[in-house]
This record gives C-alpha cells, sequence and structure tokens, in this order.
C-alpha cells in the first residue's frame, strides 16, 4: 500500500521515479522518528541508505558494507531489491535512473547529492512536499519542537560573540546559512534533544551583520503564548550574556529564497538554495569552493568542550 500511493503521486506529478533518502531537511544522518521516512518506506531501519522508487514497478535500496547483512534481512520478502553500494556490478543511483524523470523532495536533497546526479545526466526534480509524508500522513509520529538549552562558557570556552567574529572574518563580506545542527549548535552555545542521543535542536541560522536563528521551538505548535514568551526570553538573556545580539524567528518561516543570496555551506545545504543557478548563493564566487567555516572553526574549540 505504501509503495502505491507513492505511484500514485508519482503519476499526478509526471515523473519516472522517486528518491527516498534517509537524512532530514538538516542532511543529519541521526534522525528524529518524525524523519524516518525511508526507515517507514522500505523496513530498512540502519542510518545510511537511500530508496529509489519507479513507476514501472522497481524499486530498490541503496546502502554501504555496514548495512549489507542487516538490509538483506529487513528488505527479505519486501519489493525492495538491496543494492549493494561500491560492489562490483553494481550500479550507482544516477545510472538506475538514466533516462527518467526523477522527483525528490528539494528539502531533503543536499547539493552535492543532486549535483551528482546532474553530472551523469540526470537532473533531479524537486518536489515542495515530500510524498512519503503525504503517504504517511496521521500514522507520521510528532515533530519534536523541545527548548533549545544554553551551554554554559565553562564548557563550551568560548562566548557567541568571538565564534562569530571568528567567522565573519572568514566569510570577508559574504553571508552564510548554516543547516547543520551541530554546527548551529557549536555557533550559539545552545543544546537540545529534538534527536535522540544527539544533543541537537531544529533550526537554520544566517549569519550576516546579525546573526538571524530560525527556530523549532518557536513555532506556534510548540505551546501556548506564555511558553512561547518564557523560550524567546530565556533565548534573549542567553545571547545577551554571550555578547551578542540575535534575531529569533520561528522555524516555520525559513525561506528557501534567502539562502540563494547567500553563501551557503555546500556540503549540507539543500538542492533548493539554489533555484536554477548555483552560481546566485554567491554573486561572483563559486558556492562549491565554499567550505563552512562553522565546520573548520568548530573544530578548534571542541576539544575545550569536551574536556
Amino acid at each position: 500500500m505504501k509503495i502505491r500511493g507513492l505511484r500514485v503521486l508519482m503519476a499526478s506529478h509526471g515523473l519516472d521515479a522517486y528518491i527516498v533518502p534517509s537524512g532530514d531537511a538538516h542532511s543529519s544522518e541521526y534522525v528524529a522518528p518524525c524523519d524516518e521516512r525511508r526507515a517507514w518506506l522500505t523496513g530498512f531501519t540502519g542510518s545510511a541508505g537511500t530508496a529509489i522508487v519507479t513507476k514501472e514497478g522497481k524499486a530498490a535500496l541503496w546502502t554501504d558494507g555496514r548495512y549489507f547483512n542487516q538490509a538483506a534481512t529487513q528488505l527479505d520478502g519486501s519489493p525492495f531489491v538491496l543494492m549493494r553500494q561500491h560492489e562490483p556490478g553494481v550500479p550507482d543511483m544516477p545510472e538506475w535512473c538514466a533516462g527518467l524523470k526523477v522527483g525528490v523532495c528539494g528539502s531533503l536533497a543536499p547539493l552535492q547529492f543532486a549535483e551528482n546526479f546532474r553530472d551523469k545526466g540526470v537532473e533531479l526534480i524537486p518536489i515542495a512536499t515530500d510524498f512519503v509524508d503525504v503517504i504517511w500522513g496521521a500514522r507520521r509520529p510528532k515533530v519534536p519542537r523541545n527548548e533549545a538549552l544554553e551551554q554554559p562558557l565553562h564548557l563550551t570556552g568560548e562566548s557567541v560573540a568571538s565564534k562569530l567574529e571568528r567567522v565573519r572574518t572568514d566569510l570577508k563580506g559574504h553571508a552564510l546559512v548554516l543547516n547543520a545542527l551541530d554546527q548551529i549548535c557549536w555557533l550559539t552555545n545552545l543544546r537540545g534533544c529534538d534527536v535522540e542521543c544527539n544533543p541537537v535542536f531544529f533550526a537554520y541560522a544566517v549569519v550576516a551583520d546579525e546573526l538571524t536563528l530560525y527556530l523549532r521551538c518557536l513555532d506556534p505548535d510548540a505551546g501556548d503564548e506564555a511558553e512561547q514568551l518564557r523560550r524567546r526570553g530565556a533565548l534573549l538573556q542567553h545571547f545577551g550574556r554571550e555578547g551578542c545580539a540575535v534575531i529569533l524567528r520561528p522555524y516555520a518561516l525559513f525561506d528557501a529564497a534567502e539562502c540563494a543570496r547567500c553563501v551557503v555551506d555546500v556540503e549540507t545545504a539543500p538542492s533548493y538554495v539554489r533555484g536554477d543557478d548555483a552560481s546566485r548563493a554567491a554573486p561572483g564566487r563559486d558556492p562549491c569552493g565554499v567550505i563552512s567555516p562553522g565546520t573548520r572553526l568548530g573544530a578548534r574549540t571542541r576539544v575545550s568542550e569536551n574536556s
């Protein structure tokens, strides 16, 4: 029934195939239950793997050598054929999709993932609302919107103001959009519990002349008005102690078009940040040459955080 529903949606959008990645909108390897789309669709629960379903009756799942045995067991009796990545004679995903009109939820496809398909002649078609979410419906687990909590300075080893100064120096007048949750946690000296066993919270961060955070814990569904005011006040106090100003917005207000006007973290950025042309991310600058300062600079202070 799941695959049948998927194929109905594919037909309504004129697609020959649809990709279901493992990650969430932040390219996380470990995801919240509400983002376990590939696991729900296929029955394979490993942390890495990508499923593709075609309208002509084929379905396959690619995973790496860590999960060959697990995937073979969990896919047994299912419509999905196991594709053992990097094994002799096993086609990669773009090769398998050659000549097909292939769709994927735009917020779940990292830029480099989409570029890999493009380099091999397959242009992915972005879909605004993920098909799996549609057929999952009311059965889908609740989206977590837990509070983002302060990490004391004696544990982080560096203030947010200092980190922002170093990031802006690296940016040389450009802006940066972060969607990797661990990088946002490092930059903001905040932690959360939105993903089991991972101290992260759902957010996007835009670093320009000002720091703007889009937080799920500030979405209207995250609590009543009094709770929203309390959370917002606690965050403002935190950033005041950290010596920097911040603009706080609900996660639901994040606008991908804003990303397309900024330098992005291309390693994990969703494909939709490019618009129709990747060069829009930073006029006159190749976005594929950008390495996130959050990755590079964060590595310098994590020793002090973990000591």
